[in-house]
């Protein structure tokens, strides 16, 4: 359902239950049509090349591991298991040749376990296997990623020929806590074949990062597989916050331990569905929930201003004009060192407060705040003019 067309099984636990559960899991995998290379229940099988036919290109796998943790391969059983051995590699590469194989990729359990490089018994491994007719090595093992290259390879004969190899794809999934352990990608290679040279091109090496996130407050389905990238985007958009402030600094941090041990040749590549119409909705609901939240915030102050006005009526208006009236002049003007309370201003219900949008902004002494409120710390005084929300954009 995920994708997964092919499965390598020759590795260090192949047989930590002996040839009966090496040959148990043959038959889960045959159970469900997933095709498998590296471990063997025949002689027979083991002689067998597996191939894939993608797009009308014929494409080889083989598969070896370096050991079998010390477990012996059982006595009479030796095809069970295809181990590292140049004799055996180069007499497969000559099969998968002689039945016109247009590509070989060679999957390998090698290296040396939590190194983020080839060491050197990987990287002679790999001109032998590219000498002799490999195109692609797939490398795994160590249980945390290693460099990968795309290299020109001259050949014996003179010719040349381009070629990749990525020494260790890291866990996929796992439950381990050493350095780069929870880090890995998934590895996108387009080709190109020209069948009338038989030559193989790399259009675009790319990848994908990903980390095994563990939930620390779950008892249960703790797991889950992030794509790195697309978790930092959703998180930093507000879309997906479950990760929590933690895990997306963590994030950002692993993300850049898998460009550093990568390189800077190949770029990531960003899944469609990190979505920029999914980002621009949710920023459009923001702004409408911000709207409402304003006009929502004026009603209540303009219910309470005239609340306020009905409070005083128009004896307090009589009031504050007798009180003021030897202090006005025929034009409504105050006289010079004169002017009303700013409580007598507050209830005069034709006083409008002054606002920034009258080219300042109001004094220190606002009335108290049960008359004009805040609004959850996202206005200013409300009859002032309304702050802008900030928002944050991919």
């Amino acid at each position: 359902d995920i994708g997964v067309d092919v499965v390598s099984t020759a590795g260090n636990h192949c047989l930590d239950m002996g040839f009966s559960g090496l040959s148990r899991t043959i038959d889960v995998l045959d159970s469900y049509g997933i095709s498998h290379l590296g471990t063997y229940k025949s002689e027979e099988a083991q002689k067998e090349i597996l191939y894939k036919t993608v797009k009308g290109v014929k494409i080889a796998f083989i598969d070896y591991t370096y050991g079998t943790n010390g477990i012996p391969v059982p006595k009479g059983k030796g095809f069970c298991v295809n181990l590292i051995d140049k004799d055996l590699i180069k007499s497969q590469i000559d099969k998968a040749k002689s039945e016109d194989a247009d590509i070989i990729v060679a999957c390998m359990h090698w290296g040396t376990e939590y190194r983020t490089s080839a060491n050197d018994e990987q990287l002679d491994l790999a001109d032998f296997l590219f000498q002799n007719g490999v195109d692609i090595i797939l490398g795994n093992h160590p249980h945390t990623l290693e460099p990968m290259e795309k290299r020109s390879v001259t050949l014996s004969d003179g010719s040349s020929k381009d070629c990749f190899v990525i020494y260790a794809l890291g866990n996929f999934i796992c439950d381990q806590n050493a350095e780069n352990t929870r880090n890995s990608i998934i590895l996108n290679l387009s080709l190109s074949f020209d069948s009338s040279d038989k030559k193989l091109s790399f259009d675009n090496i790319s990848y994908i990062p990903i980390h095994m996130y563990k939930n620390p407050n779950v008892s249960s389905h703790k797991f889950k597989l992030l794509n790195i990238e697309k978790s930092i985007a959703r998180f930093e958009a507000g879309l997906d916050t479950s990760i929590g402030k933690s895990k997306y600094e963590d994030l950002k941090v692993q993300l850049q331990k898998i460009k550093n041990i990568l390189g800077k040749d190949y770029k990531i590549e960003l899944e469609e569905d990190i979505d920029k119409e999914e980002i621009r909705k949710y920023h459009e609901k923001m702004r409408k929930q911000e709207e409402e939240e304003i006009q929502m915030a004026q009603s209540i102050a303009e219910g309470m201003q005239n609340e306020q006005s009905s409070e005083f009526g128009d004896n307090s208006n009589s009031q504050y004009n007798a009180q003021n009236s030897t202090a006005s002049s025929n034009d409504g003007t105050h006289t010079k060192g004169e002017s009303p309370s700013k409580q007598e201003e507050y209830n005069d219900p034709d006083y409008r407060m002054p606002t920034d949008m009258d080219g300042y902004m109001p004094p220190q002494d606002m009335p108290p705040e049960d008359v004009i409120p805040e609004i959850a710390g996202e206005l200013q005084y409300i009859m002032g003019k309304p702050s802008k929300a900030k928002e944050k954009r991919i």
